[in-house]
């Protein structure tokens, strides 16, 4: 909520509530602002990035079974799948490249990288 203030109140540099200055201190430069941004600071907050941290590991194991939703002639049905490969993108997500239960061993789409959040794990649980 915005309090207003009474022409008393007023600060002798601001004429109305429609023309509110702020202070810009001379020393900064837009110039800089750039050079500052690009620099990630090794502590902030009280929490330190390490360096030399290991990416996690996927959640997929090669010769897993998962499930993932797939169109077929127009109809969307449950996949599944063995994990062939997985690889760990630039980006810090996983891909895995998928194997046809009943394909005797053909790769989904030609060998297509699918990503991790696509997949789900089989159930272990029965029914």
């Amino acid at each position: 909520m915005c309090k207003s203030r009474t022409p008393s109140e007023a600060s002798p540099h601001q004429a109305d509530d429609s023309s509110l200055q702020r202070e810009v201190d001379p020393s900064w430069s837009e110039e800089e602002l750039p050079k500052q941004q690009t620099t990630v600071p090794m502590e902030k907050s009280g929490v330190y990035v390490d360096p030399m941290a290991t990416h996690a590991s996927g959640r997929f194991q090669k010769g897993n079974t998962v499930h993932m939703s797939i169109i077929e002639h127009g109809a969307r049905r449950k996949g599944t799948f063995k994990i062939k490969r997985g690889r760990l993108t630039a980006s810090g997500y996983w891909e895995y490249q998928l194997s046809i239960i009943d394909g005797n061993g053909r790769l989904y789409q030609d060998g297509a990288w699918v990503r991790e959040r696509e997949l789900k794990a089989e159930s272990t649980q029965r029914r």
